[in-house]
């Protein structure tokens, strides 16, 4: 029985390490991976004693000793090894460059750009140019390094940015919040030489601003 529990709860550990790899850190957002996993495995040791009778209270608790040791392990192996501490916990990636998104990054981590503009709001960024560097962390979390401040509107009329393309695709809501059309808007993009929306990954309308276009690759 203590053979067979030590086995379960091992493969346990991995298939969960290799899911929550797989699926990425938003689903783990203020949580790592070891904080996730140890949730599920110990509320399931505690179910398995109250809703099975032949696994007893000296079987969970041999379960939680084990797992006890094998996270105290796994702790002084990642203080040791650079490398293994990469691994098991993931580093910061450079996800936005002078303003530049890099979309192989969002590719990387199964990403929206919807949602990456999300998480610059939450950092109460809401445009592109105010971004030097943003990096995102094995949490799922953005860390921005700010460039120079904007003054939202002119002449004093508050306006945000406004995203008209995301990802190839017109908002036609926001050129209507903006009071533009499409055909001014194609207009922007050919003296940029683009010639079609579905080239363009995202472009923002900022009153008083250029438009902001960042090309597909």
């Amino acid at each position: 029985m203590y053979l067979q529990l030590s086995v379960k709860l091992i493969t346990g550990f991995v298939v969960l390490f290799v899911m929550t790899k797989f699926i990425g850190g938003r689903e783990l957002r203020q949580l790592n991976v070891f904080d996730f996993i140890s949730a599920i495995v110990l509320s399931e040791l505690v179910g398995n004693v109250l809703y099975q009778r032949d696994v007893t209270a000296l079987h969970m608790s041999y379960a939680l000793l084990l797992w006890t040791a094998m996270i105290y392990l796994i702790d002084k192996i990642t203080l040791k090894f650079d490398a293994t501490r990469k691994l098991l916990d993931g580093e910061s990636e450079l996800v936005i460059e002078e303003g530049i998104i890099d979309r192989n990054m969002l590719r990387k981590h199964r990403m929206e750009l919807k949602e990456l503009m999300g998480l610059l709001r939450e950092k109460d960024v809401f445009s592109l140019r105010e971004v030097r560097f943003a990096f995102l962390e094995p949490d799922g979390n953005v860390s921005i390094v700010k460039g120079e401040a904007l003054r939202y509107g002119e002449g004093g009329v508050a306006s945000l940015p406004t995203p008209l393309v995301m990802d190839g695709v017109l908002v036609k809501k926001s050129l209507k919040q903006v009071d533009k059309s499409e055909e001014w808007l194609r207009e922007e993009l050919r003296l940029r030489s683009v010639t079609e929306i579905q080239q363009v990954f995202y472009a923002e309308y900022l009153q008083g601003h250029e438009l902001l276009v960042q090309l597909k690759p």
